[in-house]
């Protein structure tokens, strides 16, 4: 990205595919990088600091998919999430986007994909981030104005 990195989150239980992405990310120079093992621990991990991606595993054992996302979503409405899943039927992955899930990738993750993602991804983040900001700006200014008619 041209404007800076990529902080992005890994949320993968996978050790083996956890290293594989890691070190094709760290290779590729595209951001810092932060992995968490569990969905609980990404939780958190977003909630205290700032992320542009999320790369979630679907499959985690201790969460749905659904919740997963919602929590993410929930701890940073503007983070973008990719969701790293396998088997999922298409009426699932639409359900998935419908709760915030940008795009889905799969074993073998191909690279041009994950990365062309991560870009867009950062650039929705950006954006919405942006969006998100104004909204409140626009509600503030609102409240003001509704203060002076009273």
């Amino acid at each position: 990205m041209a404007e800076g990195l990529i902080r992005i989150l890994l949320i993968c239980d996978d050790e083996a595919l956890s290293a594989g992405l890691m070190d094709h990310l760290v290779r590729f120079g595209l951001g810092a990088v932060f992995l968490q093992a569990s969905g609980s621990a990404g939780i958190e991990a977003l909630k205290e600091n700032h992320f542009d991606v999320a790369i979630a595993k679907l499959d985690l054992p201790e969460v749905t998919p659904v919740e997963l996302v919602k929590a993410l979503k929930k701890a940073n409405p503007s983070v973008t999430i990719i969701g790293l899943a396998e088997g999922l039927e298409p009426a699932q992955e639409k359900e998935l986007m419908r709760w915030g899930v940008y795009d889905f990738i799969r074993k073998p993750v191909d690279t041009d994909k994950l990365f062309f993602l991560l870009e867009k991804g950062a650039q929705f983040h950006a954006a919405l981030a942006a969006n998100l900001k104004l909204v409140e700006g626009l509600k503030e200014c609102n409240i003001a104005l509704e203060k002076q008619n009273t």
